[in-house]
């Protein structure tokens, strides 16, 4: 169930799906990382910042060692070879993709395909 405003961890490719069918309009930014990164772990604070600045955006996460499901949609669909990293999508497709943990060009990437009613 949906916390506005709070990141929601995932374990399974369906868990995804099933999320990108609720609301197929709003956007949904996932967090891809791994539990031996340690940029990932310095991001998280500013993820969850990001969520509550922009609580009409779904924002989740997945660790893509924590077990088969979430090694398969990493690895396998998503085909991530980087951590961490972040994809956008709407209408349950991939709007973009972003690697790294500046936050700049992170708050960029999360405004960059926003509707206007998901905009702070």
């Amino acid at each position: 169930s949906k916390t506005w405003g709070e990141e929601q961890e995932i374990y399974s490719e369906e868990e995804l799906d099933a999320i990108l069918r609720e609301d197929p309009e709003q956007t949904v930014i996932l967090e891809v990382e791994f539990t031996w990164c340690r940029a990932c772990k310095n991001f998280l604070k500013k993820y969850k910042k990001y969520a509550s600045l922009y609580p009409k955006v779904r924002f989740l996460k997945v660790v893509g060692n924590k077990n088969e499901g979430t090694k398969r949609l990493c690895k396998d669909r998503l085909g991530v070879t980087f951590s961490p990293v972040f994809f956008s999508f709407r209408s349950g497709r991939i709007l973009g993709t972003h690697r790294g943990i500046k936050e700049d060009p992170f708050r960029d990437f999360v405004r960059s395909d926003l509707r206007q009613l998901e905009m702070p």
